[in-house]
């Protein structure tokens, strides 16, 4: 999950270099703001003791990132939810050619 990584634009970089044909995004949240938020996720104590960094993706931002190689095909919502407002998301990308 993208969230969760430390520089997921880096990340994604990486990713971009493999010059795949298709990207799908899953599962992952986004914010109404031109930036992108860190946040910390506490794990319930129930399940166990535990805290981890969670990025909340500007929108906007995070498909400019895409925008010179790939394309858009679709995109979807996902049942996921946070306690912040947010909106979990999923994209298809097609490689330009």
């Amino acid at each position: 999950m993208l969230q969760y990584i430390e520089s997921p634009y880096t990340l994604l970089s990486t990713i971009f270099a493999e010059n795949f044909e298709y990207i799908i995004i899953d599962r992952t949240p986004f914010i109404d703001s031109e930036k992108d938020r860190i946040t910390v996720q506490k794990v319930h104590p129930k399940i166990y003791k535990a805290s981890y960094p969670c990025w909340f993706f500007s929108e906007e931002k995070f498909k400019q990132a895409f925008e010179v190689n790939y394309e858009l095909i679709t995109e979807f919502t996902s049942t996921d939810q946070a306690n912040i407002k947010s909106v979990f998301k999923g994209f298809l990308y097609k490689q330009k050619k």
